[in-house]
């Protein structure tokens, strides 16, 4: 009997081993056939470098971002589309782009370091927060199809951030860059100075004054430069001065925000415009309104007193402008001729 168990041990032994090993052979195969192929060294290298390349973002007809602070759509005024700009932001507000600002998105795309790379699959996308981006840049280039890079994960740890581009199959995680895409917002972006009229695309321009019967001047380009509705020309240095002068106003703050008991007092000015500025470009149309003055709105006081809002049709952002600039406005043919 003690035989026969010592016997049943040796072989219960004998096959756990021979069944152990079986097993592992299969796992090796298992592996070996269903593992992801091997990269080669050249495709390595390739994905290491940043997936962005420089030639994408040294030229741009429009960007546009989306954050936690809203869509920002951003048109590149410049006629060869460098980055450079001069930039003006389409939405929410039409007004001009503060400058550099452009320039310092594009400089941190193109500066963005890789660490490492992840598959891009559906885990991943979730494990990095690229599933619901902090940030998405889209841009638009004279010489290819839209470009897109969706922002997730920081990683406080390491200083890094996750990010995609476009129709890469990678998850790319990178060092990070100088710009804070997540956090930027109206105040970044929107130049004190609001106005940048480009005299080279410009067909005419019009202030209309309340109740907008017929415009108070209309300023008309021609073959010697600028003339009246009636044909009357203007002194060309007269009329660019005009426009410098206009040029120079400032806002002081952005009205993004407003309680809800102060709302009805803002509809009220913004309904009933007292100025109304109108540039016709060669591509394009653009339409100001500026209010009555006024001190407050509603419980809200003003910083710099009786002031007036400016805004572009549509926006529901206006800025805030001191009342001595409203001088600018109060011109009459006889004074560009």
């Amino acid at each position: 009997m003690k035989n026969t168990l010592i016997q049943w041990r040796r072989h219960w032994s004998t096959w756990t081993i021979i069944g152990f090993g079986v097993l592992l052979f299969f796992v090796a195969i298992f592996a070996e056939l269903f593992q992801a192929p091997p990269l080669p060294p050249q495709e390595i290298t390739k994905m290491v470098q940043n997936p962005i390349p420089s030639a994408a973002i040294e030229k741009m007809i429009e960007l546009k971002m989306t954050n936690k602070n809203g869509t920002f759509i951003l048109k590149n005024l410049n006629p060869n589309y460098e980055s450079s700009g001069p930039w003006l932001m389409e939405s929410p507000q039409k007004t001009k782009v503060k400058s550099g600002v452009v320039e310092k998105i594009i400089k941190s795309l193109d500066s963005l370091y890789i660490r490492n790379i992840h598959r891009l699959e559906p885990i991943n996308l979730k494990s990095f927060s690229l599933d619901k981006p902090s940030c998405e840049i889209k841009w638009t280039h004279p010489l290819s199809a839209p470009l897109e890079v969706k922002f997730g994960l920081i990683n406080p740890i390491d200083n890094s951030l996750y990010f995609t581009f476009s129709d890469q199959k990678w998850i790319y995680q990178s060092t990070l860059p100088e710009a804070t895409f997540d956090q930027i917002g109206l105040n970044d972006l929107i130049d004190t100075h609001i106005l940048f009229i480009q005299t080279d695309r410009l067909v005419k321009a019009e202030i209309w004054k309340n109740p907008f019967d017929i415009p108070q001047i209309s300023i008309i380009r021609n073959n010697d430069g600028w003339m009246s509705e009636d044909g009357q020309q203007f002194k060309t240095d007269k009329v660019l001065s005009f426009f410098e002068r206009i040029q120079k106003m400032k806002s002081y703050m952005i009205l993004d925000k407003v309680e809800s008991e102060n709302q009805p007092s803002l509809q009220e000015l913004l309904i009933k415009p007292a100025y109304k500025l109108v540039f016709t470009y060669t591509d394009r149309l653009e339409t100001y309104f500026l209010s009555q003055t006024t001190d407050h709105i509603g419980s809200l006081k003003f910083d710099k007193g009786s002031s007036f809002l400016f805004y572009s049709q549509g926006s529901p952002t206006p800025l805030i402008i001191s009342k001595e600039y409203l001088s600018s406005l109060l011109l009459k043919p006889n004074d560009l001729r």
